[in-house]
C-alpha cells in the first residue's frame, strides 16, 4: 500500500539512488511489544512466558530483540500473549499463546516462533484481541478466530473457532479493531458496525444487548478510523472529531463526567485529530500537528504526561512539547510511539520490561529505544572518500553501492577518528554523536 512506502533519496553529484522503506510501526500488547523497523525487520521485547515475543524461547527481553532474519514484515498486533503479524507477499503468520485457538492453526498448543497461518497470500490487515483475532483480504471479506465467549468473533454464535471463518458475506470492510471481547469494524462506505460484549455501552448502538453479528452504530456515514479500549471505544470521523462510548469510570472516554455512554459522544471540540489508540482504562491520539494527547487512568505512567502524579487525567492533555508524533499504540498499561523521523519511544508499566529499555523501571514519560543508531541523518565521513551516507535504524546505506554496512556510532570501526560533519539541511538529534579513536 502507498501509504506505507516511504521513499527515501540519496544525491550524488552524478546520479541518484533511491531507497524503499517500510513505515516503521509499534504494537503494544498486555506485557509485550513489537517494532517493525523501516527495513522491514521485526522487534520483540516483554513478557515471554507464552512464547509471544517469537524468538524461539520462553525467556523474557529486557530489549528490544531481532525476531528472525527475515525483512519483509508489513504489520503487526500484539494481543494478550499472543502476536499476528502480516508479510509483505499478504501471508499470514501468529505465535504465542494458543490455548483459545487465537493463532488460527487449529490447534490449542502454543508456539514460540511464527507459524504460516493457512496458505493464502492475501491477507491486508490483522488485530489480536484480548484471546482472538480479526482479519481483512484484500477482497474486502472479514474473517475471524479464537475465544468468542462474548460473541466478539460476529459469527451468529458464541463458539470458538480454530480457523479463520468468514463474518458474513459482505465484502466491503476497510477498518477492523479488536478488544477484550468486543469488535469494530468500519465500511468502505464509512458506516460503523460493531459486535459482541456489551455490558457497558461499549458497541454504541444505545443497548447494554450482547450482539452476536455486526449491527451498525448510528446513521453516520463518516467513519475513519476506531480503537477499542477494555470496555470502551473511542473513533474518528472523517472530518476529524473525535468520538467515544462505553465505559467511563477512569474518565477513558475524555470527557471529564465519568459517565458511560452507550451511544457515541463528541470529545472536546478540536477538530484535528489524525489517529486513535485505546487501552484497557486510558486513551490516546495524535493530531495533525504531531502533538501526542492522552487521558484517562494513569497509575503506571502509561500517559506519558510529565508532572501528572494523579492517578487520572479528565480530558485529553497534551504529552511533553514535541510536534512530531506519527504513530502511538497502547494496550493494558504501557504504551509505545514513533516520532516522525523514526525514533522509537516507550512509557508506562515496565513489570515485564515492556518498555525496553534494559530495565523493569517504571517510566512516566516516553525514553527511546534503539538509542545507540543513528536514524534518518545524512552525513560525510572522511574514511569512505567523502561518500554521503544515510542511515536507517541499523544499516548504514552508502551512496551509488548497495553494501551495506553496521553503523553502531560506539561500534563502528570504519572511519578516520574524526566526526562526521552533518550535510547541511538535514537535522537530527544524532549529530554529535562521539566517535572513538582507532
Amino acid at each position: 500500500m502507498l501509504k506505507n512506502i516511504k521513499l527515501l533519496v540519496v544525491l550524488s553529484f552524478m546520479h541518484i539512488t533511491l531507497l524503499y522503506a517500510v513505515t516503521p510501526q509499534v504494537s503494544a500488547g498486555m506485557q509485550h511489544s513489537h517494532a517493525i523497523k523501516s527495513d522491514g525487520s521485526l522487534w520483540s521485547w516483554g513478557d515471554n512466558t507464552k512464547g509471544q515475543l517469537g524468538d524461539g524461547t520462553y525467556t523474557s527481553r529486557k530489549k528490544p530483540i531481532q525476531i528472525g532474519n527475515d525483512y519483509d514484515w508489513r504489520s503487526i498486533s500484539s494481543g494478550k500473549n499472543f502476536s499476528v503479524a502480516i508479510k509483505n507477499n499478504g501471508t499470514l503468520w501468529a505465535w504465542g499463546n494458543n490455548e483459545k485457538y487465537q493463532l488460527g492453526n487449529g490447534r490449542n498448543v502454543q508456539k514460540n516462533t511464527p507459524i504460516r497461518i493457512g496458505s493464502r497470500y492475501d491477507w491486508e490487515s490483522v488485530s489480536a484481541g484480548a484471546e482472538y483475532t480479526i482479519a481483512l483480504k484484500r477482497d474486502g471479506t472479514l474473517w475471524a478466530w479464537g475465544d468468542n465467549a462474548m460473541g466478539q468473533l460476529g459469527i451468529g454464535s458464541n463458539s470458538p473457532r480454530r480457523y479463520p471463518t468468514q463474518v458474513g458475506r459482505d465484502r466491503d470492510w476497510k477498518v477492523i479493531a479488536s478488544g477484550v471481547t468486543h469488535t469494530c469494524a468500519i465500511k468502505g462506505n464509512g458506516t460503523l458496525w460493531a459486535w459482541g460484549d456489551n455490558r457497558l455501552g461499549q458497541l454504541g448502538d444505545g443497548t447494554n444487548i450482547q450482539r452476536l453479528r455486526p449491527v451498525r452504530i448510528g446513521y453516520g456515514a463518516n467513519w475513519k478510523d476506531v480503537s477499542l479500549g477494555q470496555v470502551h471505544t473511542i473513533a474518528l470521523k472523517t472530518n476529524a472529531t473525535l468520538w467515544a462510548w462505553g465505559n467511563n469510570n477512569q474518565n477513558q472516554l475524555g470527557t471529564a463526567t465519568y459517565d458511560g455512554s452507550t451511544i457515541p459522544k463528541r470529545v472536546g471540540y478540536s477538530s484535528s485529530w489524525q489517529s486513535v489508540s485505546a487501552g484497557y482504562l486510558h486513551s490516546l491520539a495524535i493530531k495533525f500537528d504531531g502533538t501526542l494527547w492522552a487521558w484517562g487512568y494513569n497509575s503506571f505512567g502509561q500517559l506519558g504526561i510529565s508532572g501528572s502524579s494523579g492517578a487520572i487525567v479528565e480530558r485529553p492533555t497534551k504529552v511533553g512539547t514535541r510536534s512530531n508524533w506519527s504513530r502511538v499504540s497502547t494496550n493494558a498499561a504501557h504504551t509505545l510511539g514513533i516520532q516522525n523521523r523514526g525514533t522509537f519511544w516507550a512509557w508506562g508499566d515496565n513489570t515485564y520490561a515492556q518498555v525496553g529499555d534494559n530495565s523493569n523501571i517504571q517510566r512516566r514519560t516516553p525514553v527511546q529505544l534503539f538509542a545507540n543508531k543513528i536514524i534518518g541523518t545524512l552525513f560525510k565521513i572522511p574514511s569512505l572518500k567523502y561518500a554521503e551516507c544515510f542511515y536507517v535504524d541499523s544499516d548504514l546505506i552508502i551512496k551509488g553501492s548497495s553494501r551495506r554496512v553496521g553503523c553502531d556510532p560506539y561500534d563502528f570501526d570504519d572511519y578516520s577518528g574524526v566526526r562526521p560533519d552533518p550535510i547541511p539541511d538535514f537535522e537530527s538529534e544524532y549529530s554529535n554523536f562521539p566517535i572513538k579513536q582507532k
